[in-house]
């Protein structure tokens, strides 16, 4: 094989092979959240909720994404040290655009999905749930 073909073939083997797009990572902030990003996954917090997602966030070439998790709603007042979290399967999907990302939030028996406003390296005070 010719030299021109084998790096032909080497850089195609390369680009199919590992370099998908990197996952998501960094801080988010907007809307009365904060969303924490890693390549292995991440977590929401919001006034009155926080929930995970599992596994890293990748863009696809329309720069969306999607991912399952979970997501407890917060009640106001203290929770009593017997009672266990209610983790609700979650679906999380949105779009980035430089450094603005739109993050849909759908938990199982909600009636409508919640939608936010995030930036990248945003900063965000939260009031937890009165």
């Amino acid at each position: 094989m010719s030299l021109p073909k084998r790096s032909l073939l080497a850089l195609v083997a390369v680009t199919l092979s590992g370099a998908a797009n990197p996952p998501l990572t960094g801080e988010w902030a907007g809307d009365r959240a904060r969303l924490t990003l890693s390549a292995t996954g991440g977590t929401i917090e919001r006034d009155c909720g926080s929930g995970a997602i599992k596994g890293p966030l990748r863009l696809d070439a329309q720069h969306r994404f999607k991912a399952s998790g979970t997501f407890e709603a917060y009640a106001p007042g203290p929770t009593p040290a017997d009672v266990s979290p209610s983790l609700q399967p979650t679906l999380y999907r949105g779009t980035v655009n430089g450094d603005a990302m739109t993050l849909i939030i759908k938990v199982k028996g909600a009636a409508e999905p919640t939608t936010l406003h995030l930036v990248r390296g945003k900063r965000v005070k939260l009031i937890r749930c009165l």
